[in-house]
């Protein structure tokens, strides 16, 4: 933890424990993957400042994500994971091209596998594609501007995807691994998203309620109904994370949210 090197010093792949799936920090801690009610449209973002809870600085084109698409490209970087993890990295202008079972896929998810399945994967895949990420994680004028996903395509229950090499390279020694089958116990929304940000940290600060909002896509507050009804969504998301054994305690106290992380028992690059 706390390793000061920059992505473009990385020259292997990044790997984690296989019961764990990774994401860069700079992308936990933001709101790239919203919290937002699954029924509420998703809206369409061209060229916006998404907010990030500590350094970095992204801007994103494209439909809405949600948690169920980080899941989705959760599933593809650890496939990814297995098939190159501590090789060189690729340069910059390369793409890895990553080949899955459609069926397996589904299960990993732990969605139900029918034809909904079939056409919310592919739902995620157009979405995951359709996007451009500027992401800046230093104080000089330099980023990474990328497509979480650069093709896929497939034929009956075979698919594959191809993620450029940039992407891969904002993990730096800057990501945070979760386990995954505590993932998978937590409901779609709020829950996943806190389970990212509170791991993505070795020091448990407190954080404004406000703060957790604008990190998770969510409406920020203007009125105390608001208010009281956004403490209770987060008392309720924490109470899960207590419940996966992610955390150890949690409470909302003068609208700031503070937690105490169970043990560390997987290995998580951090920059705090």
């Amino acid at each position: 933890m706390g390793n000061n090197s920059t992505a473009a010093e990385i020259l292997l792949f990044p790997v984690w424990k296989s019961e764990t799936r990774a994401m860069p920090n700079v992308v936990v801690r933001s709101s790239l993957f919203t919290a937002r009610n699954p029924k509420a449209p998703r809206v369409y973002r061209d060229n916006e400042v998404l907010a990030v809870i500590g350094p970095g600085e992204i801007r994103y084109t494209g439909k809405e994500l949600r948690q169920d698409d980080e899941d989705v490209l959760l599933c593809l970087v650890n496939q990814a994971r297995k098939l190159f993890g501590n090789s060189d990295l690729a340069s910059p202008e390369n793409r890895y091209r990553i080949p899955f079972n459609r069926g397996a896929l589904i299960a990993e998810l732990g969605w139900t596998r029918n034809a909904r399945s079939y056409q919310r994967l592919r739902s995620c895949l157009t979405r995951l594609k359709a996007t451009e990420l500027m992401v800046k994680v230093g104080a000089m004028d330099a980023g990474h501007a990328v497509s979480l996903l650069s093709e896929y395509a497939w034929r009956e229950d075979e698919y594959w995807v191809e993620i450029p090499s940039l992407f891969f390279r904002l993990y730096g020694n800057q990501y945070t691994a979760v386990s995954w089958e505590q993932r998978q116990q937590l409901p779609a929304g709020l829950a996943r998203w806190l389970m990212g940000y509170c791991l993505s940290h070795k020091t448990c600060y407190p954080v404004k309620i406000e703060t957790i909002a604008k990190g998770a896509g969510l409406r920020v507050p203007t009125t105390s109904a608001e208010r009281r009804k956004l403490r209770q969504s987060i008392r309720q998301a924490a109470k899960d994370l207590v419940g996966a054994g992610i955390l150890l305690e949690s409470g909302v106290y003068d609208d700031k949210f503070i937690y105490e992380r169970m043990p560390l028992t997987i290995a998580i690059k951090d920059d705090d």
